[in-house]
Formats: C-alpha cells, structure tokens, sequence
C-alpha cells in the first residue's frame, strides 16, 4: 500500500486502475487489482478489494484474490467495505457501511 495524491488519505495497492473521472471521498483503501470505471463515486472510509482471511480451518483458497470491477457510474457508500472478485455492473449501488463478500455480482440500480 502506498499514498495517493488523488483524495486525502487514499491507499492503494499495485495494480489498481482509477477512471479520470471518479470521485474519492477521504481515508479510503484501494487492495491490489481493483478497477473503478468513470463516473464512479466512492463514499469516505470506503475499503475496496479487501482480500479474504484465511485461518487453518478455512475451506476458503488461499491463492491469489480476484481482481475486483467497479462499473461506470457507480456508488460506494461512506464506510462500506467491497471485499476481492466483487464485480460491479455499470450503475451499480452499495449503500453506506455495507459488506460485500467474495465473488458477489452485483447488476445495475
């Protein structure tokens, strides 16, 4: 993780891909591999990406996490956590403090 200067306190890991158009609320995390397309608002605290935790009796694969896509025009509310291989339609709603887990498709508003 690394700082960005594109929001105040925006984190985000290698390989995350941001639109020229999004907008980026503070103290938010960006993990490895997330996609946001243009026009998408992301809420404060927001964390997105947010690999799986594996303990010793997990049935859960530890392999590498999916790539997470956030559609065009979305919105991530304040504070809502979207965890790896979430993918978002164009359009797309997740409302304030809202979990997310793995592999979730979620289709246009």
């Amino acid at each position: 993780m690394s700082p960005s200067q594109r929001a105040p306190f925006l984190m985000c890991g290698s390989d995350v891909e941001i639109a020229g158009d999004v907008d980026i609320g503070c103290n938010v995390v960006l993990y490895a591999g997330t996609r946001i397309g243009s026009g998408c608002e992301i809420g404060h605290g927001a964390i997105i990406g947010r690999p799986s935790r594996v303990s010793v009796a997990s049935v859960a694969s530890d392999g590498a996490p999916a790539p997470t896509i956030i559609g065009p025009r979305s919105i991530i509310g304040a504070y809502a956590i979207i965890c790896a291989g979430v993918q978002m339609e164009e359009d797309a709603y997740v409302g304030d403090h809202a979990l997310v887990r793995e592999g979730t498709r979620l289709g246009a508003r």
